[in-house]
């Protein structure tokens, strides 16, 4: 059964991927994710929210306008997996991926790991 904290957690996560002001990527970022996480993707590993903000915007900046949406989202003790699509600003597919995530006792993203 999905955990729709989880889901909810995640999708905040997600949408700090996105265009959005320094302000509101910081709130969503405090609201999903630990101060010591540890993020992953084959070209860069991040580490604490700080880290992770920086590669966001740096992934804005190379991808302007892109967002992602979740395809499917699937969840058990406290242990995340969710396949994604990857979108430009023009709405176009840049490419398709799956993430694992875990979270820790207080709710929030402890290991966030990207395979695309």
């Amino acid at each position: 059964m999905l955990d729709q904290c989880y889901l909810t957690t995640w999708n905040n996560y997600l949408t700090a991927w996105s265009s959005v002001t320094a302000d509101e990527r910081a709130r969503l970022l405090e609201n999903s994710v630990d101060e010591q996480c540890i993020y992953g993707d084959p070209a860069q590993e991040a580490h604490g929210i700080a880290e992770l903000s920086n590669y966001m915007e740096q992934s804005q900046a190379k991808f302007p306008g892109c967002r992602f949406h979740n395809e499917q989202f699937l969840d058990h003790h406290e242990q995340g997996l969710c396949y994604w699509i990857m979108y430009d600003g023009q709405g176009a597919t840049l490419t398709k991926g799956a993430s694992y995530s875990r979270r820790g006792a207080n709710g929030k993203l402890i290991q966030m790991t990207g395979f695309f």
